[in-house]
């Protein structure tokens, strides 16, 4: 989905506190090979193990990158296909924003003051439901009676 108004390159990303990120590593896999790791150093025998553990991380942390960025007036979310741009939301322009729960992927649904949807459908983790109640508590959907009030 492509919104040329909130397209932005993420060289030239505004300057602003950085309360939230997403990156695509998964933090359990990386502590599970440091703990294997450490453990592997202590028997000799396990001396190929480790070698393909380090390599493992090393692989992980080298293509590593942000998927999302909360910065306290406005959100970037990185583009999957082109990690040189991205699409910012400013906080000041969302009206309204709900977080879905699916059966195969979470969403975030951003509805924005000039009427236009933005749907987050991919990368979508609870952290990011506790990232925008905290800078965005009032504007937050939490049912569909709510939904039905405001016309959205």
């Amino acid at each position: 989905m492509e919104h040329k108004s909130h397209r932005i390159r993420i060289a030239n990303i505004p300057e602003g506190k950085i309360m939230y990120s997403l990156t695509n590593r998964v933090k359990g896999i990386i502590i599970c090979f440091v703990i294997l790791t450490v453990l592997a150093l202590f028997y000799k025998e396990y001396v190929l193990l480790v070698i393909n553990l380090l390599a493992a991380l090393y692989f992980t942390f080298r293509n590593a990158k942000i998927l999302i960025r909360g910065y306290d007036g406005f959100l970037v979310i990185t583009d999957r296909d082109n990690d040189e741009y991205g699409d910012i939301l400013y906080n000041s322009e969302i009206s309204y924003w709900e977080y879905r729960i699916k059966s195969n992927s979470n969403q975030v649904m951003f509805y924005l003051a000039d009427g236009e949807k933005y749907l987050l459908d991919h990368d979508v983790v609870i952290s990011l439901h506790d990232y925008l109640s905290k800078t965005m508590p009032d504007k937050e959907i939490k049912n569909r009676k709510e939904r039905m009030e405001k016309g959205v």
